[in-house]
C-alpha cells in the first residue's frame, strides 16, 4: 500500500496543476454561456464590479487627463475643469460598467468610440469578431474581443486569479 502513495500524490499534484492552468478557460466558458442565455446574474457572479469600475475609471481619467493637459496646457482653470470632469466620470462609469453591458460585450457588441458616434455609451454589434484568450501573467488572464476587419478596435477583459483556481473579471481595456 505504501508504494501507491507516491504515485497517487504525484497524480494529484498533476491534476491540480492542470486544473490551475485550465480554470480561467472554464470561467470564460461559463460567462460566455451565461451571456448567450442573457443571464446577467451569472455574469455578475464572475465579476468584481467595484474593482472593474475602479479600473475603468482610472483608465478613463488617465486618458482624459492626457488630452486635457495637451489642450489646456497651463491654463489656471485647467485643474478645476479636470476635477469637475472627474466628478462626472463616477456616474458615467457606474452606468457603463454593469452586468447588462458586460453581457452585451460577451455577445459581440463592442463600444463605439466617440468619433464613430456622439453617444459614448453606444454599442455596435460586430458580426465578424475574433476572440483571443491567454495568460498575461500567472495571475492575469486576458480575453481580447476584436473586429476581424478592425483589429485596433478591440475590448480586452482582464481576469485576476482570486486563489489557486478561481478567477474574477477585474479589468476592462477599452479603445480610447
Amino acid at each position: 500500500m505504501k508504494h501507491l502513495v507516491k504515485p497517487l500524490l504525484l497524480l494529484s499534484l498533476l491534476a491540480l496543476a492542470g486544473w490551475m492552468f485550465y480554470s480561467p478557460y472554464h470561467t470564460v466558458d461559463r460567462i460566455r454561456e451565461a451571456a448567450q442565455a442573457e443571464d446577467t446574474e451569472t455574469v455578475a457572479r464572475y465579476t468584481d464590479l467595484p474593482a472593474l469600475r475602479a479600473d475603468v475609471r482610472q483608465a478613463l481619467r488617465a486618458s482624459m487627463e492626457q488630452e486635457w493637459t495637451a489642450a489646456a496646457g497651463d491654463h489656471p482653470f485647467a485643474a478645476m475643469g479636470l476635477a469637475l470632469a472627474d466628478a462626472l466620470l463616477q456616474p458615467l462609469v457606474d452606468a457603463m460598467v454593469s452586468p447588462e453591458v458586460l453581457t452585451r460585450i460577451w455577445q459581440g457588441y463592442l463600444p463605439r468610440t466617440p468619433a464613430q458616434d456622439e453617444d459614448e455609451l453606444a454599442m455596435k454589434r460586430r458580426e465578424n469578431t475574433r476572440v483571443d484568450l491567454g495568460y498575461e501573467a500567472y495571475d492575469r488572464f486576458v480575453v481580447t474581443i476584436a473586429g476581424r476587419d478592425t483589429p485596433e478596435d478591440k475590448v480586452q477583459l482582464v481576469f485576476t486569479r482570486r486563489n489557486l483556481i478561481f478567477w474574477k473579471l477585474t479589468g476592462l481595456r477599452l479603445p480610447l
